[in-house]
């Protein structure tokens, strides 16, 4: 079996940018870590502002082909990532609850 190393961590307030690369090779446990995971670098990542909304952020993941997407604040400051099936969970509706607004909110 071949060994594997591990890959190295950053922390996030190092990043500068962000960047993604497209495979259509078949993939297995040796294949190259950049062959599995997006390379920004050679394709622009799927941003989403904050403050929209659930349904709008799961309208523009279905139109773009995407399951999920980077959350950026105005001055385009990393916040986080969500994904749709986040989106499309009892979470939203849990969390909404809690903070007494709309799921829509």
């Amino acid at each position: 079996m071949t060994d594997f190393r591990l890959i190295e961590t950053i922390p996030m307030s190092d990043v500068q940018s962000i960047s993604s690369m497209c495979d259509t090779e078949a993939l297995d446990i040796s294949s190259n870590a950049s062959h599995i995971v997006t390379d920004f670098n050679q394709k622009r990542p799927q941003l989403i502002e904050k403050d929209v909304s659930v349904d709008q952020a799961l309208y523009m993941m279905k139109m773009g082909h995407v399951r999920s997407k980077i959350v950026i604040d105005h001055d385009e400051n990393f916040m986080g990532v969500i994904s749709s099936s986040d989106l499309a969970s009892y979470k939203v509706l849990h969390n909404a609850q809690l903070r007494n607004v709309s799921r829509a909110d």
